[in-house]
């Protein structure tokens, strides 16, 4: 049976999103990883694509980086 995590509050920008605690360590992570200079952005910024998908077990969270193409998967499959 898989170990659940306490949940944990990722700021998004079309608002919160719960996920585990070690997933919210990884997106800080990522976001410390990719972090460029303002400068590379243009005008509107938009380095990063948060992609929401709603499934029947639950929604799902992607983060694509513009700048290196990294993604993360911030889904906590273990509190389906």
């Amino acid at each position: 049976m898989p170990v659940i995590e306490p949940d944990a509050t990722i700021e998004t920008p079309v608002g919160p999103y719960v996920t585990s605690e070690s997933k919210a360590a990884e997106y800080e992570k990522f976001l410390k990883s990719t972090e460029v200079h303002w400068s590379k952005l243009g005008a509107v910024g938009g380095q990063y694509t948060y992609s929401f998908t709603a499934t029947s077990m639950g929604l799902v969270l992607e983060v694509v980086d513009a700048i290196s193409k990294r993604k993360v998967n911030l889904t906590d499959f273990n509190s389906w």
